[in-house]
C-alpha cells in the first residue's frame, strides 16, 4: 500500500465497514440493516473539527504518496538534500530518459492519470508505480507560490516551460477560451478540448495540461526554446520545409501528425500564458546571444532555476488562511490527508449553518443568503464548530454522551426525510404529531417542521426533557431552542454545567425516540392500529427486540408504569429518566480539575457541595438498577 496503492475495491469493502461500525454500530458480519445517518464522507475528521475520528483510507493512502512525491521534488533542490536519497537518483535518471523535459520537480504539476487528464507527457505513458509517485501532489490542491518570485532577467531564457507552477496562468485567463485558427477540412485545432472534470483538477498547475499539443515536443523544454521557435516560425502562407521546421524547433515526440496552421496557433497560445515580463526578459537575453558584441553572462542552468528560484518558493495557503502556510518540503502524511478534505469540510460547514439557522429560526441558505441576513444574526453563524471543539476537550466523560449532538448538527440523526435522505418517505412519529396524514399532508410535507425540528424540540418526548430542566431553571423564562442546540447557557447556569446538560438531554431524547418508534412498530407488528391501545409490558418487549441500543446505558428507569399507560407516556419517563441517569453518572466522576470552580451547592441540576459533586434529582423520582 505504500508504494504500490490500495486496490478499488479493498478500498471499497474497507470504507463499507467502517460506515457499519462507526455510522451503524453493527459488527463487519452482521446481517442487521439499519438506516444510514452520516454520509460516508462526514465520518472524516476529527471530532473538534465535527468529524467522527473516522480515517479517511483513501486519502490517507494517496497522502502517504504524495509525501514521497514532495521528497522526490525536492531531489531538485540540491542544498536541501545534500546525500541524495538512492531511489531519488534512480528517478531523476529515468524520468530525464523518458522525455527531455520530466525531471522530479515535474510532480509539481502533475495530475494522476486515473482523474482523466492523460499521461504526463502525451503518448508517452509512464510506468504504473513511477507515474503514481510522481502524479501523487496532484490529489492535493495545486502547489502555490510562497514567496514572490526575483526580478525577470536572464533566468527567464532557461525557465522551465513545464513542471513549473510560476507559469499558471490566472483564474481569469485559464478559463478563457483560447483562439483557434482555421486548420482545414479534417477539424483539427489548435487546443484541444478539455472535459469540465479535468479542467478543474488541471487549473492552477502550471501549463502543463493547458497545452497539451506542445508538452509531448522534445525541443520545447524552456522558455528560451520557445523564444527561438517564435522567433523562427515560418510565415502561414510561404513555402518552407515544414517537417524540416518541426524537427529543428520543436520535435514532437508522441507520433502525431503536426499541421501548420494549428501548430503556430498553439505556439501563439503559449507565447499568450508566458508572463510578459518573463517574455521580454528571455527576448532581451535571446538577442544579447546573437548579437556580435560581448557574450552576454551566461543565464543559470534550468537545475540552477529551478533550484534556486521555483523550489524554495512552493508549497501550500491553509485554506481560509493567508498566514498559515506549508512549505514543500514540511509536507507530512497528516497534512497531505487534511488537504484532500476541503471539499468535506466546506460541507461540514454548511451544514453546521443549516443547524445554527434552525436553532434560531433563521431562514434556510436556499431562501436567504447569508450575507442578506441582518449583521447581528449573520455574526452568530459559524460558532457551533467552537463549540463542539470545547466540548470534546474540556468536557472529560464517555464519548457516546457526546454523539447525538454530533449527529444533530449535521442532522446526521437516521431519520427519513432528512438533508441526506430528502426523497425518503417521512416514518410518522408515534406522538401522533407529525408524519402522519394522507396525499394531501404529503403534498405540504416541505412546509411541516423537518424531522430535525420535531423530534428534538416539537415531539413530546422532547418536551419531557426540556420541562426537566426548565423546572431546575433559575432563570424568568424557559431554556430556548437555540440555547438547548447550541449549547448557550441560559441565565443561572455555568457554562460547564450547562455543556453536560445538553449532551445529556440531546441524547436522552434520542434514547425516547427510538424507544418510542421501537413501540410503535411492535404495537403495528401485533396487529393493534394504535400504539395507545397496546400493553406497555408487550411493547416494551417488542421494542427490546426490534430496536437494539449497543450504546444502552445500564437499565435505570423509573419505577415502572402502571397498566395502561399509552407508548408516548412510557417513552417519555424513560427518556427523562436516561437523562437524569447520565446526570448521575457524571457527578459519580467527581468535580473536574479544570473548568468548575464557579460551580457552588446553589447551582441548578449540578453543584459541587464540599467537594463533592451533586446531582439535583427530583425527589419522587425511584432508580432502580
Amino acid at each position: 500500500m505504500e508504494h504500490s496503492g490500495l486496490p478499488d475495491d479493498i478500498a471499497q469493502e474497507l470504507e463499507r465497514l467502517v460506515a457499519r461500525v462507526v455510522d451503524r454500530r453493527l459488527a463487519p458480519d452482521s446481517t442487521e440493516k439499519r438506516l444510514t445517518g452520516i454520509p460516508t464522507e462526514l465520518l472524516y475528521g476529527h471530532p473538534t473539527t465535527g468529524g467522527f475520528g473516522a480515517l479517511p483510507i483513501r486519502q490517507h493512502v494517496r497522502g502517504r504518496h504524495a509525501t514521497w512525491a514532495a521528497r522526490l521534488a525536492a531531489h531538485d533542490d540540491i542544498p536541501a538534500a545534500p546525500q541524495p536519497q538512492p531511489w531519488c537518483v534512480a528517478y531523476d535518471v529515468y524520468l530525464r530518459a523518458h522525455h527531455p523535459s520530466l525531471r522530479p520537480s515535474s510532480t509539481l504539476t502533475a495530475v494522476p492519470v486515473v482523474e482523466g487528464a492523460g499521461d504526463i507527457i502525451p503518448s508517452h505513458p509512464l510506468p504504473e508505480d513511477t507515474e503514481r509517485t510522481v502524479s501523487a501532489l496532484g490529489w492535493l490542491p495545486p502547489v502555490q507560490v510562497l514567496t514572490e518570485a526575483p526580478e525577470p532577467g536572464a533566468w527567464c531564457f532557461t525557465a522551465p516551460l513545464w513542471g513549473n507552477p510560476l507559469l499558471t496562468p490566472s483564474p481569469a485567463a485559464a478559463s478563457g477560451e483560447q483562439e483557434e485558427e482555421d486548420s482545414g477540412s479534417d477539424g483539427e485545432t489548435a487546443v484541444e478540448p478539455v472535459p469540465a472534470g479535468v479542467a478543474r483538477r488541471t487549473q492552477g498547475r502550471g501549463l502543463d495540461y493547458r497545452h497539451r499539443t506542445l508538452r509531448a515536443c522534445a525541443r520545447l523544454v524552456t522558455i528560451g526554446d520557445l523564444v527561438r521557435a517564435h522567433a523562427a516560425r515560418p510565415p502561414a502562407a510561404a513555402a518552407v520545409d515544414w517537417e524540416g521546421w518541426l524537427r529543428d524547433y520543436l520535435a514532437p515526440s508522441d507520433g502525431r501528425r503536426r499541421r501548420r496552421g494549428p501548430t503556430l496557433a498553439a505556439l501563439q497560445g503559449l507565447v499568450g500564458d508566458i508572463p510578459p515580463s518573463w517574455w521580454s526578459a528571455a527576448q532581451a537575453h535571446a538577442a544579447q546571444l546573437a548579437s556580435p558584441g560581448p557574450a552576454p553572462v551566461p543565464a543559470p542552468s534550468t537545475s540552477e532555476v529551478v533550484r534556486t528560484t521555483i523550489m524554495p518558493r512552493m508549497g501550500w495557503k491553509l485554506s481560509g488562511s493567508e498566514t498559515l502556510k506549508v512549505p514543500l518540503a514540511k509536507l507530512s502524511v497528516r497534512m497531505a490527508t487534511s488537504m484532500q478534505l476541503d471539499d468535506v469540510a466546506t460541507r461540514r460547514a454548511d451544514l453546521h449553518e443549516d443547524y445554527e439557522r434552525a436553532a434560531q429560526g433563521l431562514p434556510p441558505r436556499a431562501v436567504v443568503r447569508r450575507e442578506d441576513l441582518p449583521a447581528a444574526a449573520a455574526a452568530t453563524l459559524g460558532a457551533i464548530r467552537d463549540t463542539l471543539a470545547r466540548l470534546w476537550q474540556k468536557v472529560r466523560w464517555e464519548r457516546r454522551h457526546f454523539e447525538t449532538l454530533w449527529r444533530l448538527a449535521i442532522d446526521a440523526v437516521p431519520l427519513p426525510g432528512n438533508s441526506h435522505m430528502p426523497l425518503a418517505r417521512r416514518e410518522p412519529c408515534g406522538c401522533g404529531q407529525h408524519g402522519h396524514g394522507g396525499a394531501a399532508v404529503e403534498a405540504h410535507a416541505a412546509a411541516a417542521p423537518t424531522p430535525r425540528q420535531h423530534h428534538f424540540w416539537d415531539c413530546a418526548v422532547a418536551k419531557a426533557v426540556v420541562a426537566q430542566i426548565n423546572a431546575h431553571n433559575p432563570g424568568p423564562a424557559p431554556i430556548s431552542q437555540a440555547q438547548l442546540w447550541l449549547v448557550q447557557a441560559p441565565p443561572g447556569f455555568q457554562q460547564c454545567v450547562w455543556d453536560v446538560v445538553v449532551m445529556a438531554a440531546l441524547a436522552a431524547t434520542e434514547h425516547g425516540r427510538v424507544r418510542l418508534r421501537g413501540m410503535t412498530r411492535a404495537a403495528a407488528a401485533l396487529g393493534i392500529q394504535t400504539a395507545a391501545a397496546a400493553a406497555p409490558e408487550a411493547a416494551v418487549a417488542g421494542a427490546a427486540e426490534a430496536e437494539p441500543d449497543l450504546d444502552e446505558i445500564p437499565p435505570t428507569q423509573l419505577t415502572p408504569p402502571q397498566p395502561g399507560v399509552n407508548p408516548v407516556e412510557l417513552a417519555c419517563a424513560r427518556a427523562v429518566a436516561d437523562f437524569w441517569s447520565r446526570l448521575m453518572q457524571f457527578a459519580q466522576l467527581g468535580v473536574p480539575q479544570k473548568g468548575w470552580d464557579g460551580v457552588d451547592a446553589t447551582h441548578p441540576i449540578l453543584a459541587v457541595v464540599n467537594g463533592e459533586m451533586l446531582c439535583a434529582m427530583p425527589q419522587a423520582m425511584e432508580l432502580e438498577a
